[in-house]
């Protein structure tokens, strides 16, 4: 179980430099906690950002993940507070009601469509299997 953030300028940029830089962190245990995750990719993002530039993408990937639930615990290890999956449990409840663009955590969640230029995904495009686009060759 890990976490990668990446972040780019676009090297096609003839005025600026380009830069491009990853960051990556082992999770000791496994964690289902939407603000304990979020906390660590933002600071993996604070080890590699550079002001100034003009970023082109960024990204959060997570490797390998597992449901809290389903991992042993280490009797020494500091676990989530109950109410991380009381708040998670919430928020999809809201999610769900509302739609996943109405609600979220803090920064994480982007409410304008002008952060892509991929018009043609959808809206859950590695959530959701049933709208991921089929290609034939």
């Amino acid at each position: 179980q890990s976490i990668t953030v990446f972040i780019a300028s676009s090297p096609f940029d003839k005025e600026h430099k380009h830069y491009s830089n990853s960051a990556y962190s082992s999770l000791s245990i496994a964690s289902d906690s939407s603000p304990e995750l979020i906390s660590i990719a933002l600071a993996l993002l604070s080890n590699i950002y550079q002001a100034n530039v003009a970023y082109k993408r960024a990204g959060v990937l997570f490797h390998n993940l597992i449901e809290a639930s389903k991992q042993p615990r280490d009797l020494f290890e500091k676990t989530s507070a109950p109410t991380d999956k009381a708040l998670n449990q919430l928020v999809d409840q809201m999610q769900a009601k509302f739609g996943s663009k109405k609600i979220g955590f803090g920064r994480s969640i982007c409410f304008s469509k002008t952060f892509t230029k991929q018009q043609r995904r959808s809206d859950n495009y590695t959530c959701d299997p049933k709208q991921i686009l089929k290609v034939k060759i």
